[in-house]
């Protein structure tokens, strides 16, 4: 069915489509390896791999033939001998490396190779049962390493020693792997929205930012909590409070039809009417599914509007240099009448 949709989407102007993206393979054809897949105007769908994937793609490929490639014979070659054959005039493809798509253009005989990346992402980008499934396990695995962290937060204990209970805690409960490198950020190193796990040990009071993703089925989710190794003060919970509200009401602003730059700018009007406007550095949020960052985007620059189906991030921080950060963030799919959050890991600085 979604390869049939991709050949719906690409036959008004192409008479091919070659896809080599390995995240593309997959969704289209249930195969997590590497290939190339050329779909024609036709039912014809040929998956082409060497020896190392063969077996791997018989046993989880569907809807496509799997043509087995010799280890000398390269695979580009192959696939532009076939298209001439074929009498292909117009190609497209997804993205690639600009190496591979140099060594595509210069075998294309006088075929014209295009770039198509959008068309598969306006397939991706709309999840369908299965995919909000997986996505929902993936979210509800996290909740378990949001547990490890708030068993492992305490004063003395480093970052990448948090960061390896969380890691363990979500391969015991199903995590297929990390879906982005865990983020630990204690006490100065809460200001830096993207700092790794260090060796930097806890202290009393420091808020501990935890970002964290882990996948299912292919699919990932993106939750963010902040806690307070520590009773929090007035200050610490201040901040929570305002990222909090502004986390809600964004996320009370998601439905089909609403632009994804109002919801950014729903959670922006309330951190700079609680005096935290000029602290929140980054986007709202991002799109999610087989990768951690896939369009839509939740950003003041956005022309999307949101669909339903779309699942993406919101995720208001707050880093005030030479103090400290609060982030929160949840996985929110958008479902008619509103969105849905798939995440349910408690709120809370403790």
């Amino acid at each position: 069915m979604r390869i049939e949709n991709l050949r719906k989407a690409f036959s008004s102007d192409l008479d091919h489509f070659i896809v080599t993206n390995p995240k593309n393979l997959f969704y289209l054809t249930g195969f997590q390896g590497s290939g190339v897949l050329m779909i024609t105007p036709d039912s014809a769908v040929t998956l082409y791999v060497y020896s190392i994937e063969f077996e791997h793609a018989k046993s989880k490929a569907r809807g496509c033939e799997i043509e087995l490639l010799e280890n000398k014979m390269k695979i580009e070659e192959k696939v532009m001998n076939d298209l001439k054959v074929r009498g292909a005039k117009r190609v497209g493809i997804d993205d690639l490396p600009i190496s591979q798509y140099l060594l595509f253009k210069r075998r294309s005989r006088g075929m014209e190779i295009l770039l198509k990346v959008d068309l598969i992402w306006k397939l991706r980008k709309r999840k369908d049962s299965v995919e909000l499934k997986n996505m929902k396990k993936a979210a509800e695995i996290a909740t378990h390493g949001f547990e490890a962290a708030l068993e492992a937060i305490r004063p003395g204990a480093t970052e990448k020693e948090v960061a390896a209970e969380i890691e363990y805690r979500m391969r015991r409960h199903g995590s297929e792997g990390l879906a982005f490198d865990s983020i630990v950020a204690s006490g100065f190193n809460s200001i830096l929205p993207h700092v790794g796990p260090t060796e930097r040990k806890i202290r009393d009071d420091d808020f501990v930012i935890v970002d964290i993703g882990s996948i299912y089925e292919g699919y990932c989710t993106d939750i963010t909590r902040t806690y307070v190794a520590g009773n929090p003060s007035v200050r610490q919970r201040r901040m929570y409070d305002a990222v909090l509200r502004a986390h809600d009401r964004a996320i009370e602003c998601i439905q089909e039809g609403v632009m994804a730059k109002v919801v950014d700018h729903r959670a922006r009007q309330i951190l700079s009417r609680r005096g935290y406007g000029e602290f929140f550095v980054h986007s709202l949020g991002h799109g999610v599914g087989l990768e951690v960052h896939e369009p839509p985007r939740l950003s003041p620059n956005s022309s999307e509007e949101l669909q339903s189906g779309y699942v993406v991030t919101v995720e208001p921080g707050v880093y005030i240099p030479g103090y400290g950060g609060v982030r929160i963030e949840d996985t929110v799919a958008v479902v008619r009448g509103g969105s849905e959050r798939l995440s349910e890991a408690p709120y809370g600085l403790s």
